[in-house]
C-alpha cells in the first residue's frame, strides 16, 4: 500500500485548527453532536445515525471521513465513501452524506472554498484506490426537490454543472434511478481532478 492508515489520517491538514481524517468509533458522541446540529439546520439527511447509514458504513462496503475543529473540539464536516456495486464492482460512490456546518470554508474562491471539494474527496480517491488500485469514483445529484434533499438538488442544479466545466467531473446518466430516486450520475476525472486540485 502506498501509504497506512496513519498517513491517511493526517492526509489533508489544512492548518493548526483543522484536521481531516477517518471517522472513529471513539468519535461517536462528537458525531452525534454533528448529527444534532444538522438536524437543527435542517439537514435532515444527516440528522441521525440511521440517517447516515453509520451502521452500514464500514469497510469493506463503506467509510465515512469527519473534519475536526481541534480548537473547538467538534466535528464540522461529515463525508462518506462506499461501493457502488449496482454499477460495476470498481464503482464506488462518493461525497455520499456529504455536510458542513456554516462558517467553514477554505478561504479560496469560487469551487476551492469547498473542504468536501478540496480535500475530503483527495482524501476517498486515496483511501480507496490503496485497496482497489482501478477503482472508478461516481456521485449522484438529486433531480426532484424534497424536504430532504436540498443540498444536493441545488448542487444538481447550480455547483455541479459549473465546476463540470474545468473537466473534473463527466455527466453519465441524466436520469439515473437509484435508492428510489430519479438522480443525475457524475464521474469523477481522476487525474483532470488532481491536476485541478493543486493548480
Amino acid at each position: 500500500m502506498v501509504e497506512d492508515k496513519k498517513q491517511i489520517e493526517q492526509h489533508g491538514r489544512m492548518n493548526s485548527n483543522i484536521l481531516f481524517r477517518l471517522l472513529q468509533d471513539s468519535d461517536h458522541n462528537k458525531l452525534q453532536e454533528f448529527c444534532n446540529r444538522c438536524d437543527s439546520l435542517g439537514y435532515y439527511n444527516n440528522s441521525s445515525f440511521k440517517a447516515i447509514n453509520l451502521e452500514k458504513m464500514k469497510m469493506p462496503h463503506g467509510q465515512f471521513f469527519i473534519g475536526y475543529d481541534v480548537d473547538k473540539d467538534i466535528i464540522f464536516n461529515l463525508c462518506g465513501v462506499h461501493s457502488m456495486k449496482e454499477l460495476n464492482t470498481n464503482a464506488y460512490r462518493v461525497f455520499y452524506r456529504g455536510a458542513t456546518l456554516p462558517g467553514y470554508t477554505t478561504g479560496q474562491h469560487s469551487f476551492r472554498a469547498s473542504y468536501q471539494l478540496m480535500e475530503v474527496l483527495n482524501m476517498q480517491i486515496d483511501f480507496i484506490t490503496n485497496i482497489n488500485p482501478v477503482a472508478e469514483f461516481y456521485f449522484t445529484t438529486n433531480i426532484e426537490k424534497s424536504s430532504t434533499n436540498g443540498k444536493s438538488q441545488r448542487m444538481n442544479e447550480n455547483m455541479v454543472p459549473r465546476v463540470a466545466r474545468t473537466g473534473i467531473f463527466t455527466l453519465v446518466d441524466d436520469n439515473f434511478e437509484y435508492m428510489y430516486t430519479k438522480q443525475k450520475l457524475w464521474r469523477v476525472n481522476v487525474p483532470e481532478y488532481k491536476a485541478w486540485r493543486l493548480d
